[in-house]
């Protein structure tokens, strides 16, 4: 087998285990890692370890609809033993470009909306935020400072904190329950979403509190997310009950429900 197959594999393995990135950084940790093969021609004795290390990805982040869908599309192409690279970075290519037009679409949507944007709230680590605020800035945004959640239990505001500041952002990483002491210098809110469902959708837990806090304050809060985290409503039930299922390693719940009532607008 191939040296960069073998790498591949273990890239793989180990995005299944990542509990710190959002859907999207997943998705696209996994396009990353098929980069490896792009040039080689992968033949059937590699093409079945690839779609072992794909089945254990599928079991253990199949609660997230992005990465289901893109790791179902990817194993049926797998399976097309005649245009199989062809079909595969075809595949990669032309979903990168939809992400990459979508956060532009996005910040034309909002800045029609006509709201301020200087002072900005985060929670948890999403890509569909911190893309939309490279793309927002490009727009000639005058963001000044953006204030992020550690995001407890896991952590992972950190990295979405550290991501901003590598893009120039001015950035205070805050602790989850010190949102009351920068209330009143927060202009607006942006969240991500893993799935979204006719009465609400499913974020990071504390998302449901911090809403309410943003309300209570007349805080506009806008959920980012692309019309691939909408499922159908015979899939709505797996998809929630495999994500509020999740758990870190302390059995403490990662995910929960909000309700389409405390937010001002889905971005979608």
């Amino acid at each position: 087998m191939q040296t960069e197959v073998k790498t591949l594999i273990s890239k793989i393995l180990k995005i299944a285990d990542d509990r710190s990135s959002g859907s999207l950084d997943l998705v696209f940790s996994v396009f990353d890692a098929f980069e490896l093969i792009r040039n080689l021609h992968v033949d059937e004795n590699a093409v079945q370890p690839i779609l072992k290390s794909l089945d254990v990805l599928e079991v253990k982040q199949s609660g997230f609809v992005s990465v289901f869908n893109v790791v179902s599309a990817i194993k049926n192409i797998l399976l097309d033993s005649e245009k199989r690279n062809l079909l595969l970075f075809s595949y990669i290519d032309s979903i990168v470009l939809y992400y990459n037009d979508l956060s532009y679409k996005q910040v034309e949507y909002f800045l029609n909306a006509g709201l301020k944007s200087h002072h900005i709230l985060l929670h948890s680590n999403s890509r569909s935020i911190k893309y939309f605020l490279l793309a927002l800035r490009d727009s000639g945004a005058d963001i000044r400072k953006i204030y992020q959640t550690v995001s407890l239990p896991g952590g992972e505001g950190k990295v979405q904190a550290h991501f901003l500041e590598r893009e120039n952002f001015s950035v205070k990483l805050i602790n989850d329950d010190g949102i009351a002491d920068i209330i009143q210098y927060v202009d607006i809110a942006f969240l991500g979403a893993d799935l979204v469902l006719s009465d609400g959708f499913i974020n990071k837990v504390k998302t449901a509190e911090f809403c309410k806090i943003l309300q209570d304050n007349g805080i506009p809060v806008f959920v980012l997310a692309d019309k691939l985290k909408q499922v159908s409503l015979d899939n709505t039930e797996y998809f929630k009950n495999k994500l509020l299922e999740i758990t870190d390693k302390e059995n403490n719940p990662l995910f929960e429900m909000v309700s389409n009532r405390l937010i001002t607008k889905f971005l979608i």
